[in-house]
C-alpha cells in the first residue's frame, strides 16, 4: 500500500502548517506559509477527488453515502480558504478563522483515513493497491515542491 503507508507523515506536514503559519516572524512569510497551505491541500483534495472518490463512487456503492460526506468536507475546507484569501478580517478573526479551517481540516482527515479502511474492505486486493498506487503518485507530485520549503520553515 505505498499510496497510504505514509499518509500519517503527510497529514503530520499538512497540520504542522497551521501553527507556522500564526507564528510566523514577518507578514510576508505568513502569507507564504498560506498559499503554501492552501495549494498543498487543494491539489490533495482534486486528486483524491478525481483519484479516490471516483473508484469508490463507481466499486463501491455502499460507501456513496461516506463519499458525499467527504465532498462536503472539501467544500467547508474550499470556503475556510476563500474566507481567509478574501476577507479584511482583523488579525484577531483571521487567527481564528484559521484555527477553524484547521480543525475543519484535521476532522476531515479523521473521515478520510475511516473511508480509506472501508474502502480496503470493500476492494478487491488488486482494485485498492491499484488506488493505493495512483494515489500515492499523484501525492509524490504535490510533496516534491514542499522538501526545501518544508526545510526552511521546519529550522525556524
Amino acid at each position: 500500500m505505498p499510496g497510504f503507508e505514509t499518509l500519517a507523515q503527510r497529514r503530520h506536514v499538512l497540520e504542522a502548517l497551521f501553527p507556522k503559519i500564526i507564528n510566523s516572524r514577518s507578514a510576508h512569510e505568513q502569507e507564504n506559509l498560506f498559499e503554501l497551505t492552501r495549494a498543498l491541500i487543494a491539489q490533495h483534495m482534486a486528486d483524491e477527488e478525481k483519484i479516490f472518490y471516483d473508484m469508490i463512487n463507481r466499486k463501491v456503492s455502499s460507501l456513496k453515502l461516506a463519499v458525499t460526506r467527504a465532498k462536503i468536507g472539501h467544500s467547508e475546507i474550499r470556503d475556510y480558504f476563500t474566507t481567509l484569501s478574501r476577507s479584511n478580517l482583523n488579525y484577531e478573526e483571521w487567527v481564528f478563522t484559521l484555527g477553524e479551517l484547521n480543525h475543519a481540516f484535521i476532522c476531515h482527515m479523521e473521515l478520510e483515513k475511516e473511508l480509506m479502511a472501508l474502502a480496503k474492505k470493500a476492494l478487491k486486493a488488486g482494485e485498492f493497491s491499484t488506488l493505493s498506487k495512483r494515489m500515492h503518485e499523484a501525492e509524490k507530485k504535490i510533496f516534491a515542491g514542499l522538501v526545501d520549503v518544508w526545510g526552511r520553515f521546519e529550522a525556524a
